[in-house]
């Protein structure tokens, strides 16, 4: 029998009720899906936004006001209320010697800050309740040089990027601040002449790291993407020399994601000179750097962009209009890994226009959140939050080990049963790939006990299998 089968009918007999319709409005969170957030009758732009392990929401912006200019960092509960025991009644509020860039959890609920403080480029940690962490690095602040970029691996090790000189830095970082002289050239690795910084970087689970960026070779620009070992080395495994060339127009950019065999979706997006349209295009490599002529069409899947790709494999795009303010009406799809159009996901239109540079995510319970600025068309420019439902446990559309798996959800103890013996390793991971537990099954009967986790989603990885757990 099918995985899907399985999971189903435990699905049906451990909670007997009806999972609401994916793309709707999750009414649960804040008023009927969406939160508005004013910060003094002022103009909001949002920045940033990520999610503690324990569920709590972070964004960060500026607020423009007639005479100053601010920078912020508002913190929310998993509902869309204001946490109160962050900083000064959920606000952290900052002059505009600090700029709040870019923001990151780590698994312990600290959060990491990129931006510019005084006029330097750091990274700063903050404690849950929105005060400097003394602890992390010097006096709580990481200097980055001229950095550009902020992300965390599954061991909570930082990597920020600088360009410069034509060339790409990678740093990586140990999760107290110190640099992890263990990666590339004590700490860096650096390479490609005549590159900008048109970035984008992708973590694999197995600690591989992809890069794409832009390259000035002979007056052409070229792109590329290239993979790393975990120890900063080129994967020579990967493309030519550890890189594949892109076939994409010069007036495109685009960002990366990956699916966990490895096989790479790359999203471009940008406005053609020639018809002044907005051009979308997404290709998937295998994980050889290939294209894969089985995706979509001849392996590119015309006219959307990808957001985000789930645990279960299925990636969501957008396909909306785009204006030259820099304003979007958002479309979202959801397709299988092989390009095909999911049309269990219904998505409802979302509240009004918002700027382009949203972010969209998938949160600790498998909603689908979305993180903007209006466009100030009504009064002011606010913070916007709307978050849809979003099934947490459909699962992928691919043939697994036969494993039941009840109850689920499940208060943290799951009892594993399969149709025959199985004897091979599993990891348990969050929704952000971290990697929480480790273990052997052996025989027909398993017990997995996740007690001590938080309320939430989490993915049991079995060989070439992947499960999704609740825990309630």
């Amino acid at each position: 029998m099918k995985k899907t089968s399985l999971l189903c009918i435990a699905f049906i007999l451990s909670i007997g009720f009806v999972v609401a319709q994916d793309g709707t409005y999750d009414t649960s969170f804040g008023d009927n899906g969406v939160v508005y957030t004013d910060i003094d009758q002022q103009i909001e732009v949002f920045y940033a936004v990520a999610q503690s392990p324990s569920g709590k929401i972070a964004v960060a912006g500026e607020s423009l006001g007639e005479t100053e200019i601010e920078s912020f960092i508002v913190m929310y509960l998993e509902d869309g209320t204001i946490d109160t025991s962050f900083a000064d009644n959920g606000f952290l509020r900052e002059q505009s010697d600090n700029e709040f860039e870019n923001i990151d959890f780590q698994s312990n609920g600290k959060l990491l800050v990129y931006g510019n403080f005084n006029g330097f480029d750091k990274v700063a940690r903050l404690l849950p309740n929105g005060t400097l962490d003394t602890t992390f690095a010097d006096n709580g602040y990481m200097t980055n040089g001229s950095g550009t970029y902020l992300m965390i691996d599954v061991n909570d090790r930082i990597l920020t990027t600088t360009t410069q000189n034509g060339s790409i830095s990678l740093m990586r970082y140990l999760p107290d601040g110190a640099l992890d002289t263990s990666f590339g050239t004590n700490g860096s690795i650096v390479f490609v002449s005549g590159a900008n910084s048109n970035i984008s970087l992708k973590y694999l689970e197995n600690g591989k790291l992809l890069i794409y960026y832009n390259s000035t070779e002979n007056g052409n620009t070229l792109k590329y993407i290239a993979r790393f070992m975990p120890d900063g080395s080129l994967d020579l495994n990967f493309g030519t020399n550890g890189r594949a060339e892109l076939p994409i127009e010069d007036f495109i950019g685009c960002k990366i994601f990956s699916f966990n065999d490895e096989s790479i979706l790359v999203s471009c997006s940008g406005w053609n000179p020639d018809t002044l349209d907005f051009l979308r295009k997404t290709l998937k490599l295998t994980a050889q750097g290939d294209l894969d002529t089985n995706f979509s069409t001849n392996g590119v899947l015309n006219g959307k962009t990808v957001e985000l790709i789930q645990q279960n494999q299925r990636f969501i795009t957008n396909s909306g209009p785009v204006d030259y303010e820099g304003g979007t009406n958002i479309v979202f799809r959801r397709f299988f890994n092989n390009g095909d159009l999911d049309t269990t996901f219904q998505f409802e239109p979302a509240p009004e226009i918002i700027e382009r540079s949203f972010k969209s995510m998938i949160t600790n319970s498998g909603k689908l959140l979305i993180a903007a600025n209006n466009m100030g068309l009504h009064a002011f420019q606010d913070i916007l939050l709307f978050q849809y439902n979003n099934n947490p446990l459909s699962i992928t559309n691919k043939n697994t080990t036969s494993i039941a798996i009840v109850p689920n959800p499940s208060n943290g103890i799951f009892n594993l049963k399969s149709q025959e013996p199985i004897y091979s390793p599993y990891t348990v991971s969050d929704i952000n790939g971290r990697i929480l537990l480790t273990g052997t099954f052996e025989g027909i009967e398993n017990e997995l006990d996740l007690s001590s986790f938080s309320k939430g989603v989490y993915f049991l990885n079995n060989l070439s299998s992947t499960f999704q757990l609740l825990v309630k």
